[in-house]
């Protein structure tokens, strides 16, 4: 998932753009095939692949056509940018598409081959040589070789950039308004997949008007990553022995921002509501195969109250 914060994101453009300049250069120095001048390994590529999974696709394309630029009038030649940019587009929509669906050094494989397809596609139409068709084996393992070594170093940038140790970030937790039931809503359907946002946002704020359900938010720069839905359970609670209950109804942290304690915050706000609410107990529930926030719940204080299996027939 893509950075959040913008100054984090700024920094990381500028980083990732002195990146695509030095591999451009190094790239320069490597020559494909003295047959293809201006051809290229596609060592640049490791800006755009971190540039795509940190910043996004609009960044990401930034990135793309920068690099593709740098490598015509700094260290290319008359064939350059021809090379460059069928490579570079090529590979750049492959990684596009295949982002969601697979894995980073998969996605990094396919965009080095296809850059080099890209570069023997347009080398053979500028040059008039069908001939040149016969380097594309050779191009293709090329294209495999560097791809896997950028994904290899891409992942490792990646995960550190997503990391909880990079550079600390102001979170802000405090009461969601009215308004903003939907930037909750929409978070909340990260994790679930029935109602849809619209209709998450319309009962949120039918809730919250009446008072049985509170949301608060963490925002970093404005922006909401995180969210808890709360409310009081006046019916029975498993284990409890007393009555309104504080009831967890959900919470969600936005992937990069996990392992950093911000649920845990988010949990002990809600907390505090049910105690100015009366309550003297808080609860909350989890499905039996969901292990990740079972670990959350005993981690955040929580005790194992009972589990239930619970059945359904059809009377029509």
């Amino acid at each position: 998932m893509p950075l959040h914060n913008k100054t984090l994101r700024i920094t990381t453009l500028a980083l990732l753009a002195a990146t695509a300049f030095m591999l451009s250069w190094l790239d320069s120095l490597i020559p494909v095939s003295g047959t293809l001048p201006g051809a290229k390994l596609g060592l640049a590529n490791l800006a755009v692949l971190a540039g795509l999974y940190l910043l996004g696709p609009g960044f990401g394309a930034i990135l793309c056509f920068f690099k593709i630029l740098l490598a015509t009038f700094l260290f290319g030649n008359a064939y350059s940018f021809f090379y460059s940019f069928a490579g570079g587009v090529l590979s750049y929509l492959v990684m596009l598409l295949l982002r969601p669906h697979c894995s980073i050094i998969f996605v990094s494989v396919l965009g080095g081959m296809f850059h080099n397809v890209g570069q023997i596609l347009v080398a053979a139409v500028v040059l008039n040589t069908i001939g040149l068709l016969s380097y594309l084996p050779i191009l293709l393992l090329c294209g495999l070789g560097a791809g896997c070594a950028i994904g290899v170093a891409g992942g490792i940038l990646i995960a550190r950039c997503h990391s909880p140790e990079r550079s600390t970030v102001m979170i802000q937790i405090s009461l969601a308004s009215l308004q903003e039931c939907l930037p909750a809503a929409n978070l909340l359907c990260q994790m679930w997949s029935d109602p849809t946002p619209t209709q998450l946002a319309a009962e949120l704020s039918a809730q919250v008007s009446d008072g049985s359900t509170v949301l608060f938010l963490a925002r970093d720069n404005d922006i909401p990553i995180a969210v808890a839905q709360c409310g009081l359970r006046h019916d029975y609670v498993e284990g409890a022995k007393s009555s309104p209950v504080g009831f967890l109804e959900g919470i969600y942290v936005a992937p990069e921002y996990r392992r950093r304690g911000i649920a845990s915050q988010l949990c002990r706000a809600c907390e505090h509501w049910a105690r100015q609410m009366g309550c003297t107990e808080f609860a909350s529930d989890c499905e039996l195969q969901n292990t990740d926030s079972l670990q959350f719940h005993l981690g955040a204080g929580f005790s194992e109250a009972g589990r239930i299996i619970c059945f359904l027939k059809s009377l029509t």
